[in-house]
Parts: C-alpha cells; structure tokens; sequence
C-alpha cells in the first residue's frame, strides 16, 4: 500500500540530530570549586554543573547564536570562525575548547576564572 504522504515527505528539508556529548569532564577552579562540564559535538554547546550528577546548564556557542540571529535578521555577519569557542547563558560564561586540560569559567555575578582539569 503506497504512503499518501510520501510526496509531502519527500519535500521536508532532512531532520537535523541533536548535538551528542562528546567529553566530560571536571575542572578545579582558582577559588578551589569544581565545575563538572559536558562538552557536544561541533562546539555548538557545553552543559555546566557545580555539583556532581546536579542538572546541567546548557549554554550555547556564543558565536553560532550571533551567526543564527544574524541569519533570521540579517542585522551584523556572524564572528570570525576558529579560535577558543566561548558559551554564555543564564550567568553562566566558559571559555576553551573540548580537548582543553584548562578552561576559563565564571559564576553568576563572578569573573572568570582559570579551572584545570
């Protein structure tokens, strides 16, 4: 029996995936806390932690949300791609990339600071 929607499906833009975790890992911070950091694919996100098996914060790429607003509104080009990615949401900042033993991180209301793993 033929689907009478195969047509309609067939012009539907493919589905994208969800990023998948592809590091975690836990950092110590200059002020002696830890900061438990799950890192996904193609740097479009980390989750944050500061206390183990806590729900995480997703804080998304700072760079590829300026590049999503710009394309919706066309206002500014989206940032230079490379470099160390920097992720920011909910008072939340962390800069360094995924296979980093050292990250920058800063708490709501704090700087960053430099937390090794």
């Amino acid at each position: 029996m033929a689907d009478p929607n195969a047509e309609e499906i067939e012009e539907l833009d493919p589905a994208e995936l969800p990023p998948m975790r592809t590091r975690e890992a836990s950092f110590r911070c200059a002020d002696n806390s830890v900061v438990y950091v799950s890192f996904y694919t193609n740097d479009t996100q980390v989750g944050v932690a500061t206390e183990q098996d806590a729900i995480q914060t997703i804080l998304p790429n700072e760079a590829l949300a300026a590049a999503d607003e710009a394309t919706e509104g066309d206002a500014e080009e989206p940032a230079e791609e490379g470099g160390t990615p920097r992720y920011s949401g909910e008072g939340y900042t962390l800069v360094g990339n995924s296979d980093a033993s050292s990250i920058q991180f800063a708490r709501p209301g704090g700087s960053l600071q430099t937390c090794n793993s």
